[in-house]
């Protein structure tokens, strides 16, 4: 073959295979755009409330200036038609050690304060916050995060506190709203797993009327309190690899024989936002269905850890950027047109 003939063909060779190259490579960046184009959308939801109400407030104590945070919600199990909110206050100055009070405040239905608020001082709080500077295994002062739950009667505590040993650790106990005192206070020993930082664990009532707690997402970890002061773990479930990341929130809320949480992850990898979902069970703690993620209205921090659902009112409590305490009232039809997954 002519070698000026075989340059061209060679030539074209080439040509067409810089032409392929080129092509596979714009199909590829079609496809991560595409793909980041569905993330974006996918991370993208923002839940519509009917109605937000702003309860976010300040107060000074021992010449501190605390502001509301995240709070929780329940309905009120010593007031009729009323509910009961727990806010964590924080001094939330970057410069001092974060302190935490809780506050104890009543609504009626029509989402309005009434009686007396209750600011609820840990044990030796006082104590803490004179010796803060001195103190350096104190890393947190008072209850973080800490939920209410109304279990046979009573008003169950569950938040993180540091331990003896300096770390985070989960503290229970019972909530007595006419003394303003958490009583039976009992820092819990996880016997099955040792980390130095445990927090987001979840209370829910089972079928037999137990109070149980969910440790973990992934797998799903279904724990029980023995001897005042240890969690057991009593069972583990396999969950898709959706829950991979996500942490515990709110407790578990009964409503129409289905066991329905929200859970929260925190996306490092994408866009340093909080997510949340909503997890439904049924009564036996079988896995029924769950929700793409959402978030309220598209703070970097949102974080929740209480809702009630009232005669087919979704009433969410949470917090924008731990500086906020907001109430979001939100119609079924909103919750039930989140992109869901069965199964």
């Amino acid at each position: 073959m002519d070698s000026k003939l075989l340059r061209g063909k060679k030539k074209i060779q080439l040509t067409m295979l810089s032409k392929m190259r080129r092509y596979f490579k714009i199909q590829k960046i079609k496809k991560i755009q595409q793909r980041i184009m569905y993330i974006k959308k996918s991370f993208n939801t923002i839940l519509n409330s009917s109605k937000t109400i702003n309860l976010s407030h300040s107060f000074d104590y021992n010449s501190i200036n605390f502001q509301s945070g995240n709070f929780c919600i329940i309905e009120s199990p010593i007031f009729e038609n009323e509910y009961l909110l727990n806010f964590r206050c924080i001094n939330y100055t970057y410069n001092s050690i974060p302190m935490s009070i809780n506050k104890i405040i009543r609504l009626n239905k029509n989402y309005e304060t009434i009686g007396e608020n209750k600011i609820l001082i840990p044990e030796f709080f006082d104590h803490d916050i004179l010796h803060a500077k001195h103190d350096f295994g104190k890393k947190i002062i008072g209850i973080e995060d800490m939920r209410i739950f109304h279990f046979n009667g009573k008003i169950k505590i569950l938040g993180s506190q540091i331990n003896n040993l300096s770390n985070l650790g989960v503290v229970w106990g019972d909530y007595n709203y006419t003394n303003n005192e958490i009583e039976n206070l009992n820092h819990l020993e996880n016997t099955f797993n040792f980390q130095s930082v445990e927090k987001n664990w979840s209370y829910f009532i089972d079928n037999n009327n137990e109070l149980k707690i969910i440790y973990k997402w992934f797998p799903l970890q279904i724990c029980r309190i023995a001897d005042s002061n240890k969690l057991i773990l009593e069972k583990e479930i396999s969950v898709p690899p959706y829950f991979k990341e996500m942490r515990g929130s709110t407790c578990g809320f009964k409503y129409h024989d289905e066991l329905w949480f929200i859970t929260h992850f925190h996306n490092l990898n994408f866009d340093g936002r909080y997510y949340h979902n909503f997890i439904v069970f049924d009564s036996n703690m079988n896995l029924k269905r769950f929700s793409k993620h959402f978030r309220f209205e598209g703070f970097v921090v949102e974080f929740c850890i209480g809702f009630v659902i009232s005669d087919d009112k979704f009433i969410i409590s949470y917090s924008t950027n731990d500086t906020t305490s907001k109430l979001g009232i939100y119609d079924k039809t909103t919750i039930d047109n989140l992109q869901w997954r069965k199964l």
